[in-house]
Protein backbone atom coordinates (compact mmCIF):
# COMPACT_ATOMS: atom_id res chain seq x y z
CA UNK A 1 0.00 0.00 0.00
CA UNK A 2 1.18 3.40 -0.84
CA UNK A 3 0.51 7.17 0.95
CA UNK A 4 -1.72 7.74 -2.08
CA UNK A 5 -3.73 4.47 -1.16
CA UNK A 6 -4.32 5.63 2.11
CA UNK A 7 -5.55 8.72 1.44
CA UNK A 8 -7.59 8.31 -1.90
CA UNK A 9 -11.28 8.16 -0.61
CA UNK A 10 -10.32 12.00 0.96
CA UNK A 11 -12.34 14.36 -1.03
CA UNK A 12 -12.01 17.37 1.06
CA UNK A 13 -8.46 19.82 1.49
CA UNK A 14 -8.01 17.31 -2.09
CA UNK A 15 -5.26 19.96 -2.88
CA UNK A 16 -3.79 20.16 0.95
CA UNK A 17 -3.41 16.75 0.52
CA UNK A 18 -1.64 16.23 -2.66
CA UNK A 19 0.52 18.94 -2.03
CA UNK A 20 1.50 17.12 0.94
CA UNK A 21 1.84 13.67 -1.09
CA UNK A 22 3.54 14.96 -3.82
CA UNK A 23 5.91 16.55 -1.85
CA UNK A 24 5.59 20.47 -2.46
CA UNK A 25 4.54 21.19 1.43
CA UNK A 26 4.55 19.79 4.61
CA UNK A 27 5.27 16.59 5.58
CA UNK A 28 4.03 13.25 5.89
CA UNK A 29 4.28 10.52 8.90
CA UNK A 30 3.83 7.28 8.27
CA UNK A 31 2.66 4.44 11.25
CA UNK A 32 5.28 1.33 9.48
CA UNK A 33 7.34 2.93 6.73
CA UNK A 34 8.17 -0.86 5.95
CA UNK A 35 4.33 -1.39 5.62
CA UNK A 36 2.12 1.87 5.36
CA UNK A 37 -1.28 1.03 6.88
CA UNK A 38 -1.96 4.67 8.11
CA UNK A 39 -0.59 7.52 8.16
CA UNK A 40 -0.65 11.74 8.80
CA UNK A 41 -0.34 14.79 6.80
CA UNK A 42 0.90 17.74 8.46
CA UNK A 43 0.64 21.09 6.44
CA UNK A 44 0.06 24.08 8.43
CA UNK A 45 -2.62 23.81 11.18
CA UNK A 46 -3.60 20.55 9.33
CA UNK A 47 -3.33 17.62 10.41
CA UNK A 48 -5.16 14.82 7.91
CA UNK A 49 -5.43 11.12 8.80
CA UNK A 50 -5.38 8.13 6.41
CA UNK A 51 -5.63 4.46 6.59
CA UNK A 52 -6.84 1.87 9.25
CA UNK A 53 -7.19 3.77 12.60
CA UNK A 54 -7.18 0.22 13.87
CA UNK A 55 -3.71 -0.54 13.52
CA UNK A 56 -1.47 0.33 16.95
CA UNK A 57 0.63 2.66 14.84
CA UNK A 58 -2.24 4.80 14.90
CA UNK A 59 -2.74 6.31 18.51
CA UNK A 60 1.29 7.32 18.49
CA UNK A 61 0.32 9.90 15.18
CA UNK A 62 -3.24 11.01 16.97
CA UNK A 63 -0.98 11.20 20.67
CA UNK A 64 2.01 12.99 18.73
CA UNK A 65 -0.27 15.82 17.13
CA UNK A 66 0.98 19.36 17.78
CA UNK A 67 -1.34 22.32 19.31
CA UNK A 68 -3.45 23.76 16.52
CA UNK A 69 -2.13 26.99 15.61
Amino acid sequence: MTLWDLFASHSTLRAVIDAVLEGNLGRALVGEPADPRVARLDIGCYAIFGGDAGVPEAAGLVESVSAPC
